[in-house]
Formats: C-alpha cells, sequence, structure tokens
C-alpha cells in the first residue's frame, strides 16, 4: 500500500472510532438523564435499571456504526484492490503501481523482455533455417539435375542410333561416371540428413583413431596417385570412445578434399597427436589455398570456393559440411588455417571427457 492511500486509511479509522466513541458517550447521557427524571422520585432506582432503559439506543447506534464501517473497509478494499486488478502483467511499467509492488512490476518487466528477445531470436532462426532449407533444396536439384541432363543426352544419341560404334563406349563410360557422381551425391546427402537429425545408428566404442586414418590412407592411395600427389601418416597411437565410421568419414572427406585441390606433385599430410584432454586429427596440404573471404562458408553444404574447379574434379560439396556434422556429434572443435596458394590445414580436436551421446 502506497503512502498516500494509508495515510487516507488511517484518518478514516481514526475518525470513525471518534464518531463511535461520542455517540455512544452521548446515548449513555441522554439514556441517564431520562432513566434519573423517570425514575428519580421512585424508592426502587438503580443504576442496573438505568442501563437497562439504556440498551436499546445504544443497540442501535452499534449497528449504524457497524454499517458504517462495513461501507468504509469495502470502499477503501476497493481503492486497494483496484491499482492491483488493473496492473497489465504484459507491461507492469505502464501504470502506477504501489511502492511495495514496483520490484515485482519490475522483475516481471524485465522476464518479459527477455521472452520478447528470445521470441525473436527463434524467430530468426526459425526463418534462417527455412531459407537454408530452401537454398538447401535448390542445391539438390542444381546438383541432380546435371549428371541427369548428361545422361539423358548420351542416352538419347544412343538410343536414336546417332552414335557410331566407336562413339558408343565413350559414350556408355560417361553414362556410368555420372550416375556413379549421382550415387556418390545422394549418399552424401543422405549421410548428412542423418547426421542433421541425429538418426545414425551409432555405435559408440573404443577406436584407435591412428588406426581408423591408415585404412583411409590405404583406401585413398589409389586416388592420390592418380592425382600425382603424395599422402602421407604420421602420428601415434591414440584411442577415443567414438563412433567409428563417423570418424572414418571425417578423415576421408578431409583427405579426399585436400587431394581435390593440391596440384600434382604436392604434399598431404595426415597427422595423429594426444594430450592429456584431447585427441587431434589434423590433415595438411600444400594446395591452392581457400581465399579469406570463403574461410567461414567452406562448411556450409554445396558451397564451393572454385566451382567450375570442384565439378571437374567430381567434388559434391558436401564434403567439409559431413566433417563438421561428425565433429559436432563428438562434440569436436574444428581450427582451419589457409592461405591462398600456400595451402589448407584443417584440425579435429576431439575431446577424450565429454558426454556420450546416446
Amino acid at each position: 500500500m502506497n503512502a498516500r492511500l494509508f495515510k487516507s486509511v488511517f484518518l478514516v479509522a481514526i475518525a470513525v472510532f471518534f464518531v463511535s466513541l461520542v455517540a455512544i458517550t452521548a446515548a449513555f447521557y441522554f439514556s441517564f438523564q431520562n432513566e434519573a427524571v423517570s425514575l428519580g422520585h421512585a424508592e426502587n432506582f438503580s443504576l442496573s435499571a438505568m442501563l437497562l432503559g439504556s440498551f436499546y439506543p445504544l443497540l442501535a447506534i452499534i449497528v449504524l456504526m457497524l454499517v458504517l464501517s462495513a461501507v468504509i473497509a469495502a470502499v477503501v478494499a476497493r481503492k486497494i484492490v483496484m491499482p492491483i486488478k488493473s496492473l497489465n502483467i504484459e507491461t507492469p511499467d505502464d501504470r502506477d503501481v504501489y511502492e511495495e509492488l514496483r520490484p515485482l512490476a519490475q522483475r516481471v518487466n524485465e522476464q518479459n523482455r527477455t521472452i520478447y528477445e528470445q521470441m525473436d531470436a527463434l524467430g530468426k532462426e526459425h526463418g534462417k533455417q527455412d531459407a537454408m532449407r530452401r537454398e538447401f533444396t535448390a542445391n539438390v536439384s542444381h546438383e541432380l539435375k546435371t549428371p541427369l541432363t548428361s545422361i539423358s543426352g548420351y542416352a538419347e544419341i544412343i538410343r536414336d542410333g546417332v552414335a557410331s560404334k566407336e562413339d558408343i563406349a565413350p559414350f556408355a563410360g560417361k553414362i556410368y561416371d555420372e550416375a556413379q557422381r549421382m550415387i556418390v551425391l545422394v549418399g552424401d546427402i543422405l549421410r548428412l540428413s542423418e547426421l542433421e537429425t541425429k538418426e545414425l545408428p551409432t555405435v559408440w566404442e573404443e577406436a584407435d583413431i591412428y588406426a581408423v586414418c591408415g585404412e583411409v590412407a590405404q583406401r585413398l592411395s589409389a586416388v592420390a596417385k592418380t592425382a600425382e600427389v603424395s599422402l602421407e601418416l604420421t602420428g601415434q597411437s591414440a584411442e577415443l570412445t567414438c563412433v567409428r565410421h563417423i570418424i572414418d568419414d571425417i578423415a576421408f572427406n578431409l583427405c579426399d578434399n585436400a587431394i581435390k585441390y593440391t596440384e600434382p606433385g604436392g604434399v598431404i599430410k595426415m597427422s595423429v597427436s594426444q594430450d592429456e584432454e584431447s585427441v587431434t586429427l589434423s590433415v595438411s596440404d600444400n594446395g591452392i589455398g581457400i581465399p579469406r573471404k570463403d574461410l567461414d562458408r567452406v562448411f556450409e553444404r554445396f558451397y564451393r570456393v572454385d566451382k567450375s574447379h570442384s565439378r571437374e574434379k567430381g567434388g559434391t560439396g558436401l564434403g567439409l559440411s559431413i566433417v563438421k556434422h561428425g565433429a559436432s556429434l563428438h562434440q569436436a572443435s574444428l581450427d582451419m588455417k589457409s592461405e591462398l596458394g600456400k595451402g589448407t590445414s584443417i584440425s579435429v580436436i576431439f575431446p577424450k571427457n565429454r558426454t556420450v551421446q546416446s
């Protein structure tokens, strides 16, 4: 209750008290006189007779005072409750409230502001995700349309008998290559979707990261030889609780990406190291490098620094996105350094002590 209302209630209570006191005193006085006059010459005059004679006027005055007090209490209660009842919980600072309620009103107002800010952030995030979904759909459509158009064109030439016998084998080879490209693309899309939605079957187990990288290096040795680059593995054995096939995906995509963007004669180094807190998987090359303006975007789906070069090398544009989501699943951090014309180094740092996701 604020000071003004408290003062008003106090003054009203004092006034009612004094009015009641005066009324009761007057009732006693006049009743006493009347009884004294009527009984003054009676032999059995007594104080009890006087009090009995003044009972009914006194009762009437007391009832009147009670009714008056009830009316005043109702009016005062209404004045007390109305500011609280009219308080707008959405914007409590918009109205004049009791000083005692002001801290509560300010806290509610701060909480409302926080909720509005969170809702606004969620709305922006939802809009961003919606835009990313639209971009992803457009990119998928484009990536699938390109090989399908090529396959359809070569198949049409063969079907119509336009191709010579000598051309049929090369055309069939083109169709096969484009079909393989689509298979790889669809596989990457499915894998990325599973990683994003966490629907990928995950079996957590103790695995030697160095051994996994050795298997990846062996599988990519033929690809590296064809690209005329060398692929080297260094480091030490490092045990980690992980999803083995996702670690394989991370190492494979990092090396495969490095091979694609390293010129003939280049060197790609894959290394595994560890300390008390983490295991680090690094892949570095002395390839073409990445412009500074593109460093923050290379992990986006379908983002290519050099689109024409990527398609020539058969890249889907999803490799580094798979690396990013695979690292996220393992609560790992990414560290990338690159200089245009000098090469790129990407490290995935896996913490040893973490909460294993189910």
